[in-house]
Protein backbone atom coordinates (compact mmCIF):
# COMPACT_ATOMS: atom_id res chain seq x y z
CA UNK A 1 0.00 0.00 0.00
CA UNK A 2 1.22 3.16 -1.26
CA UNK A 3 2.27 5.67 2.34
CA UNK A 4 3.29 8.03 0.57
CA UNK A 5 1.77 11.72 0.96
CA UNK A 6 -0.60 12.41 -2.51
CA UNK A 7 1.60 15.12 -3.52
CA UNK A 8 4.37 13.06 -3.13
CA UNK A 9 2.67 10.27 -5.12
CA UNK A 10 2.07 12.67 -7.71
CA UNK A 11 5.11 13.64 -8.20
CA UNK A 12 6.55 10.00 -8.20
CA UNK A 13 4.36 8.97 -10.94
CA UNK A 14 4.56 11.79 -12.85
CA UNK A 15 8.29 10.83 -13.06
CA UNK A 16 9.60 10.21 -16.96
CA UNK A 17 9.77 6.53 -16.30
CA UNK A 18 6.04 6.46 -15.01
CA UNK A 19 3.96 8.35 -17.52
CA UNK A 20 3.39 5.48 -19.37
CA UNK A 21 1.69 3.77 -15.82
CA UNK A 22 -0.10 6.95 -15.01
CA UNK A 23 -1.93 7.29 -18.12
CA UNK A 24 -3.06 3.84 -17.98
CA UNK A 25 -4.20 3.57 -14.60
CA UNK A 26 -5.59 7.23 -15.23
CA UNK A 27 -7.47 5.99 -18.04
CA UNK A 28 -8.82 2.97 -16.42
CA UNK A 29 -10.01 5.38 -13.23
CA UNK A 30 -11.88 7.75 -15.03
CA UNK A 31 -13.93 5.50 -17.88
CA UNK A 32 -15.64 4.01 -14.77
CA UNK A 33 -17.57 7.12 -13.11
CA UNK A 34 -18.47 8.35 -16.93
CA UNK A 35 -19.85 4.60 -17.65
CA UNK A 36 -22.05 5.31 -14.09
CA UNK A 37 -23.04 8.47 -14.76
CA UNK A 38 -23.95 7.81 -18.64
CA UNK A 39 -26.24 4.50 -17.09
CA UNK A 40 -27.91 6.37 -14.22
CA UNK A 41 -28.17 9.85 -16.51
CA UNK A 42 -29.49 8.08 -20.05
CA UNK A 43 -33.48 8.21 -19.80
CA UNK A 44 -34.61 4.72 -20.80
CA UNK A 45 -31.02 2.60 -19.59
CA UNK A 46 -32.82 1.68 -16.10
CA UNK A 47 -36.68 1.64 -15.27
CA UNK A 48 -37.33 2.71 -12.28
CA UNK A 49 -40.71 1.44 -12.22
CA UNK A 50 -39.10 -2.33 -12.27
CA UNK A 51 -37.00 -3.96 -9.67
CA UNK A 52 -33.36 -3.26 -9.98
CA UNK A 53 -32.15 -6.54 -9.60
CA UNK A 54 -33.90 -7.78 -12.76
CA UNK A 55 -32.16 -5.10 -15.07
CA UNK A 56 -28.47 -5.42 -16.16
CA UNK A 57 -27.51 -1.95 -16.11
CA UNK A 58 -28.14 -1.28 -12.56
CA UNK A 59 -25.38 -4.57 -12.15
CA UNK A 60 -23.04 -1.91 -13.98
CA UNK A 61 -23.89 0.73 -11.92
CA UNK A 62 -23.40 -0.93 -8.76
CA UNK A 63 -20.19 -2.68 -10.04
CA UNK A 64 -18.72 0.75 -10.86
CA UNK A 65 -20.01 2.70 -7.52
CA UNK A 66 -17.98 -0.08 -5.92
CA UNK A 67 -15.05 0.57 -7.18
CA UNK A 68 -14.65 4.08 -7.63
CA UNK A 69 -15.44 4.33 -3.97
CA UNK A 70 -13.00 2.04 -3.23
CA UNK A 71 -10.01 4.36 -5.05
CA UNK A 72 -11.96 7.83 -3.85
CA UNK A 73 -12.19 6.52 -0.09
CA UNK A 74 -8.52 5.26 -0.23
CA UNK A 75 -7.53 8.39 -1.89
CA UNK A 76 -9.41 10.94 0.50
CA UNK A 77 -8.38 8.96 3.62
CA UNK A 78 -4.59 9.96 2.95
CA UNK A 79 -6.15 13.69 2.53
CA UNK A 80 -8.37 14.06 4.97
CA UNK A 81 -6.22 11.72 7.69
CA UNK A 82 -9.45 10.46 8.54
CA UNK A 83 -11.29 7.11 7.67
CA UNK A 84 -15.30 8.48 8.56
CA UNK A 85 -14.75 12.06 6.59
CA UNK A 86 -13.03 9.96 3.74
CA UNK A 87 -16.25 7.80 3.61
CA UNK A 88 -18.70 10.00 4.17
CA UNK A 89 -17.30 12.43 1.74
CA UNK A 90 -17.19 9.64 -1.22
CA UNK A 91 -21.18 8.76 -0.37
CA UNK A 92 -22.17 11.99 -0.77
CA UNK A 93 -20.30 12.79 -4.18
CA UNK A 94 -21.12 9.17 -5.63
CA UNK A 95 -24.32 9.15 -4.22
CA UNK A 96 -25.09 13.41 -5.71
CA UNK A 97 -23.40 11.98 -9.26
CA UNK A 98 -25.57 9.18 -9.43
CA UNK A 99 -28.98 10.64 -7.87
CA UNK A 100 -29.35 13.79 -8.28
CA UNK A 101 -32.56 15.18 -10.11
CA UNK A 102 -32.70 16.63 -13.23
CA UNK A 103 -32.95 20.51 -11.98
CA UNK A 104 -29.37 19.76 -10.36
CA UNK A 105 -27.98 18.45 -13.42
CA UNK A 106 -24.85 21.18 -12.81
CA UNK A 107 -23.95 19.56 -9.21
CA UNK A 108 -23.98 16.08 -11.56
CA UNK A 109 -21.44 17.10 -13.23
CA UNK A 110 -19.50 18.88 -10.40
CA UNK A 111 -19.68 15.20 -8.75
CA UNK A 112 -18.26 13.86 -12.58
CA UNK A 113 -15.66 16.12 -12.91
CA UNK A 114 -14.59 15.25 -9.15
CA UNK A 115 -14.73 11.64 -9.37
CA UNK A 116 -12.83 11.39 -12.74
CA UNK A 117 -10.18 13.78 -11.60
CA UNK A 118 -9.48 11.81 -8.50
CA UNK A 119 -9.99 7.90 -9.87
CA UNK A 120 -7.85 9.22 -12.81
CA UNK A 121 -5.00 10.72 -10.21
CA UNK A 122 -5.81 7.56 -7.75
CA UNK A 123 -5.47 4.90 -10.45
CA UNK A 124 -2.70 6.49 -12.44
CA UNK A 125 -0.38 6.77 -9.22
CA UNK A 126 -1.31 3.74 -7.79
CA UNK A 127 -0.01 1.36 -11.48
CA UNK A 128 2.76 4.04 -12.01
CA UNK A 129 3.76 3.61 -7.92
CA UNK A 130 3.55 -0.08 -8.34
CA UNK A 131 5.84 0.27 -11.28
CA UNK A 132 8.70 1.43 -9.72
CA UNK A 133 8.31 -0.96 -6.34
CA UNK A 134 8.68 -3.63 -8.96
CA UNK A 135 11.84 -2.01 -10.24
CA UNK A 136 13.13 -1.67 -6.91
CA UNK A 137 12.23 -5.43 -5.86
CA UNK A 138 13.84 -6.70 -8.53
CA UNK A 139 17.19 -4.80 -8.60
CA UNK A 140 17.42 -5.66 -4.56
CA UNK A 141 17.42 -9.07 -5.49
CA UNK A 142 19.64 -8.69 -8.77
CA UNK A 143 17.34 -10.32 -11.15
CA UNK A 144 19.15 -10.65 -13.96
CA UNK A 145 18.02 -9.18 -17.63
CA UNK A 146 16.14 -6.60 -15.72
CA UNK A 147 16.36 -2.96 -17.31
CA UNK A 148 15.33 0.12 -15.30
CA UNK A 149 16.09 3.71 -14.79
CA UNK A 150 17.21 4.69 -11.29
CA UNK A 151 14.32 7.12 -10.59
CA UNK A 152 17.04 9.08 -7.98
CA UNK A 153 20.32 9.21 -10.11
CA UNK A 154 18.81 8.93 -13.41
CA UNK A 155 21.19 6.12 -14.45
CA UNK A 156 20.08 3.66 -16.66
CA UNK A 157 21.37 0.27 -15.60
CA UNK A 158 20.81 -3.50 -17.58
CA UNK A 159 21.38 -6.37 -15.24
CA UNK A 160 22.47 -9.40 -17.04
CA UNK A 161 23.84 -12.47 -15.95
CA UNK A 162 27.11 -13.95 -14.83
Amino acid sequence: MNTLSIVDSIRKATLKTSRLGLFIGAVVGAVVPVGVFAITHTSGVLDLSRPLWLQAPAFLVAGGLAFSAHSVVTWTERLFRNRLKAACWTLLVEGLMTFAPAQLAWLSWVCLALLVAVNAVSNGCAVALDRAEGHAQRRARGVPGSAFKDETSGVHETRRAA
